[in-house]
């Protein structure tokens, strides 16, 4: 059967006039600029969805945690036919991102309101330090029940996104406020403290909190992934300056912003590895494979958008440690030695 694409959220999506795109008519119209809808997809198809209640057409909550009078964010799980299975309202905040781990359970992460928002038995509350600040909350994969909601007191500007590791571990990377809460005792206090990463275990209680950067200039994250040893890998911008290791891919950069990779061990008390990288590090986005291995995507200075592959533990891949391959994805700039639409360029 022959059939038309429709363009949803940037995917290409095959349909028939037999199919029926049931998010579509789900979705109320939103014409404020400050009402967020995250969403998250699990490989049976099941669709999560959180944002604030003028944003979709929910079903009751079947869970609530918090005060919800002033603020409230809800989330639910429609099934792959678009059927509501739950839905979890959490008070004291409107918007937050969604990721899944293997098990099922759904992560919230976003920014909250320390009177409105209510912690777990167990889990960190972090309102000593902050009126507002960083909240995470583990839904269970059966019900969307409350697992944990720990307010960490970190500074609420989710710059460096949120990962899961198949205990159970929460570790999410930002940029520290000044009254965010120092280090946890033993873990890493590198330089400026620029680039702050938390853990967080299996019921939200906080396991450490590390900060680093160089001693001078700036620096942020951007992506944060978790590989199968728990070690944390985070990448982002920053300036020279930035700590390097001896088996660095770029020990230095000349450019200002320029792009970092750091991996922090498993205890969160040193980088075991950290290399400048040949993008921007303003788009940084990184993933980290079964073996270990870790992809991370950016934009150069020049505005050619690479895609970075390296190995784990350093292996030296055809003369370049840690580096295996790096891909230009330059389809706007004009044919050259280095640059095809889409060329894999082996160094």
């Amino acid at each position: 059967m022959s059939g038309r694409f429709l363009i949803l959220c940037g995917c290409l999506v095959p349909a028939t006039s037999a199919q029926a795109l049931w998010s579509l008519q789900s979705l109320t119209p939103v014409a404020q600029s400050n009402l967020e809808l995250h969403t998250a997809l699990s490989a049976a198809g099941d669709v999560y969805i959180g944002g604030p209640p003028g944003a979709f057409n929910w079903p009751l909550p079947t869970n609530t945690i918090g005060d919800t009078s002033s603020e409230e964010l809800l989330v639910s799980k429609l099934d792959a036919s678009g059927n509501p299975l739950y839905a979890t309202a959490i008070g004291g905040t409107s918007a937050g991102s969604l990721t899944l781990d293997v098990a099922g359970d759904l992560y919230v992460y976003g920014c909250a309101e320390a009177k409105g928002f209510a912690t777990t038995s167990g889990a960190f509350n972090g309102s000593a330090y902050v009126n507002s600040g960083d909240f995470v909350c583990k839904l269970s994969a059966a019900d969307g029940s409350i697992v944990f909601c720990s307010f960490p007191g970190t500074g609420g500007f989710e710059n460096g996104g949120l990962t899961a590791d198949s205990m159970g571990n929460v570790y999410f990377a930002e940029s520290p406020l000044l009254n965010s809460p120092s280090p946890t005792q033993g873990a890493l206090a590198l330089g400026m403290q620029l680039v702050q990463v938390t853990k967080l275990g299996p019921m939200g209680a906080i396991v450490y909190r590390a900060q680093f950067s160089g001693a001078t200039g700036t620096a942020s994250p951007t992506s944060i992934a978790v590989d199968a040893q728990g070690d944390v890998w985070v990448a982002g911008y920053t300036t020279p300056g930035f700590p390097t290791t001896a088996n660095a891919v770029l020990p230095s950069s000349p450019q200002s912003p320029a792009g970092f990779l750091a991996e922090l061990n498993p205890s969160g008390s040193a980088l075991s590895y950290s290399t400048f990288t040949d993008g921007r590090g303003v788009y940084a986005q990184i993933a980290v494979d079964s073996i270990g291995a870790i992809y991370e995507t950016d934009v150069t200075a020049a505005g050619v958008g690479i895609l970075r592959k390296y190995s784990r533990g350093g292996t030296s891949i055809r003369g370049r440690n840690r580096d295996i391959y790096r891909t230009l994805l330059c389809s706007d700039l004009p044919e050259s030695p280095d640059c095809h639409s889409i060329k894999q360029c082996r160094k």
